[in-house]
């Protein structure tokens, strides 16, 4: 039976906000640092970890809090550097299949959904 691991992380923030320039470099911001070390906090919890040499698929619903778009692409990498920097996998190029998922809005509900699986 394949691995598959399921869980459920704030929003993304989008690549606008997720890095900023400091002395003529790109640096991630405070508000990126403190997202990886929340989705950090989360991952701990799960005890099912994927080894370098698995291949990954991965599903991302995301509730957003209102109708206001917003593109699908700018929120992958804020989410997949955090799963990665919190141990749930070894590198986000282990993932083969990826697929994003706009839900309906979810006012009370912010979130981002993830299935994490082994192909």
């Amino acid at each position: 039976m394949s691995k598959v691991v399921s869980l459920t992380v704030p929003l993304p923030i989008s690549l606008n906000r997720y890095y900023r320039k400091f002395r003529n470099r790109l640096i991630i911001s405070k508000e990126g640092t403190d997202y990886r070390h929340f989705v950090e906090k989360l991952v701990s919890e799960h005890s099912t970890r994927f080894e370098k040499s698995e291949r990954l698929g991965m599903i991302a619903h995301l509730f957003p809090s209102s109708r206001r778009l917003f593109d699908l692409d700018n929120t992958g990498k804020c989410l997949l550097d955090s799963l990665e920097h919190g141990g749930l996998f070894v590198n986000d190029n282990q993932i083969d299949q990826l697929t994003f998922v706009r839900n309906a809005p979810d006012r009370s509900n912010p979130r981002c959904e993830v299935t994490l699986f082994a192909l």
